[in-house]
C-alpha cells in the first residue's frame, strides 16, 4: 500500500516536469529553427534551473509533511496502521526525492534531445536501458537476492542516476 501510495503522491509532482520537458522541446526547437544553438541550450538549462527549484519545493514539501500526505490515503478499514504506513512511506519518499532530483534532469533534458531532433537516441537509450539495466536489476534484487520493495526502489532510484549520466554523457 506504501509503494501505491507514494507513486500517487509523486505522479502529482511529476506533472509539472512533464510540462517544463514539453517547455523546453517548444524553446529548444524555436531556437534551433532560427538557428541560434546557443540559445536553444541555453533555453533546455533554463528549464532545468526551473526543475530544480520545483523539485526542491516539493522536496521540502515531501519532508515536512510526509505523515499528512500519506494520511490523505489511508482509508478507514485499512489493515496497516497509521504509524506502519508512515515508516514505510517515509522511507520510500525518501528514495523519491532523489529519484525526483536526478529524473528532473532526464525528464526535461530529454524534452530538449527531442527538440533538437535526437529522437532516435533517447528510442534506443530508454528500450535498451529498460530492458537491459532496470529489468534485470530489479529481478535479481527481488527474486534473487529476495529484496523488499524498499530494496526494489533504491534499484529504481540507482538506476535514474545511472541513465542520467549515460545521457550526460
Amino acid at each position: 500500500a506504501a509503494s501505491n501510495i507514494v507513486l500517487s503522491i509523486i505522479n502529482l509532482a511529476f506533472s509539472i516536469l512533464n510540462g517544463l520537458s514539453n517547455a523546453a522541446a517548444i524553446l529548444t526547437g524555436q531556437y534551433q529553427g532560427a538557428r541560434r544553438p546557443e540559445l536553444a541550450r541555453s533555453a533546455g538549462y533554463r528549464c532545468l534551473h526551473l526543475g530544480w527549484i520545483y523539485m526542491t519545493i516539493i522536496a521540502a514539501i515531501f519532508i515536512g509533511f510526509t505523515r499528512e500526505l500519506l494520511e490523505i490515503f489511508q482509508s478507514p478499514g485499512a489493515p496497516y496502521t497509521v504509524d506502519e504506513l508512515y515508516h514505510l512511506g517515509r522511507t520510500l519518499i525518501c528514495c523519491i526525492i532523489v529519484w525526483g532530483f536526478f529524473d528532473t534532469m532526464n525528464i526535461v533534458l530529454i524534452g530538449a534531445l527531442k527538440a533538437a531532433a535526437d529522437t532516435l537516441f533517447i528510442m534506443l537509450a530508454l528500450c535498451l536501458g529498460s530492458w537491459l539495466l532496470w529489468l534485470p536489476s530489479e529481478m535479481l534484487c527481488l527474486n534473487v537476492w529476495n529484496g523488499g520493495i524498499v530494496d526494489a526502489w533504491i534499484v529504481q532510484t540507482i538506476y535514474i542516476i545511472l541513465f542520467l549520466f549515460f545521457f550526460l554523457y
